[in-house]
């Protein structure tokens, strides 16, 4: 048995990874936390400007999120709130995983 973990912020926007997928997971990051994370990064990391972070916003970042991001979520699923206390889900993600890998294997032993 072969497990993969895929992750990616458009991994649910490519339909053959959906239909295949035994699980698929969204972090649902709030839209003022990815934009603040974002002009952080693009200014630091990458040497912009807050005018120039602003024009890509406006021109890219903004459409394609509503484009692509934000419907991909809908395929999902279990929605994670970023942010959040994840030790919860992180137990119950495991258990899943750990049940799956399991069934698998007793599957595969019949």
């Amino acid at each position: 048995m072969k497990s993969i973990i895929l992750e990616g912020l458009l991994a649910l926007t490519i339909p053959e990874i959906v239909q295949q997928a035994d699980l698929k997971i969204f972090i649902d990051t709030p839209l003022d936390i990815c934009v603040a994370r974002k002009v952080k990064r693009d200014i630091a990391e990458r040497g912009r400007t807050l005018e120039q972070w602003i024009k890509q916003y406006e021109r890219t970042v903004r459409p394609m999120y509503h484009q692509f991001t934000l419907p991909s979520k809908t395929h999902a699923d279990i929605l994670l709130p970023d942010g959040g206390n994840l030790s919860k889900s992180i137990a119950l993600l495991r258990h899943y995983i750990v049940t799956y890998i399991h069934q698998d294997e007793v599957m595969m032993n019949e």
